[in-house]
């Protein structure tokens, strides 16, 4: 069971498990296990992934994408007058550890506003709150044409978790 010992508020609505530091390679130990205990009982793997939502609060879209340029370098971002930025890519890159493998890096960033409307059974004025996040969404898995079976397969979700914190800390890289 994936547990966070802090919670992190994120706003008034919004409570979030907590820095990624900690959480990504809780997760990647959780998929880890399951994994092996899958394969201890006969299931042969040809695939596994590891899929991640990233957000960083933010004060507005302006600063939410000023948040992001680090992160893609490719691109240029006018955060005054850009507007509904969504840059997805996939980045394959080969496996150091099954020889032929290949490794989906397929991130997904945008700025995220959540707007908070709370609802009152009584009258009076409905305020809303409108939050902002930089986001990323991760899906780092192995590529669906590996005909094989999966070998060393914890040593694999430990660099698919490696990918998915680079991407996090450094951003679109090849």
């Amino acid at each position: 069971m994936l547990t966070s010992p802090e919670p992190q508020l994120f706003s008034p609505s919004v409570v979030t498990l907590g820095r990624y530091e900690a959480l990504v390679p809780q997760i990647a130990d959780a998929v880890a296990d399951a994994v092996a205990d899958a394969v201890k009982d006969g299931l042969s793997l040809h695939r596994v992934a590891l899929g991640c939502v990233f957000l960083q609060p933010v004060p507005s879209r302006e600063e939410g994408y000023r948040a992001l340029a680090p992160f893609l370098p490719a691109l240029r971002i006018e955060p005054d007058s850009s507007t509904e930025l969504v840059y997805q890519i996939n980045r394959r890159r080969p496996s150091k550890i099954v020889d032929g493998l290949q490794v989906n890096r397929i991130t997904k960033w945008s700025v995220q506003a959540m707007i908070t409307l709370p609802i009152q059974v009584t009258g009076g004025q409905i305020m809303a709150q409108t939050t902002f996040a930089a986001r990323l969404e991760t899906d780092v898995s192995t590529a669906q044409d590996f005909a094989k079976e999966l070998p060393e397969v914890a040593r694999l979700v430990s660099e698919l978790r490696d990918m998915t914190v680079e991407l996090a800390a450094k951003g679109d890289i090849p």
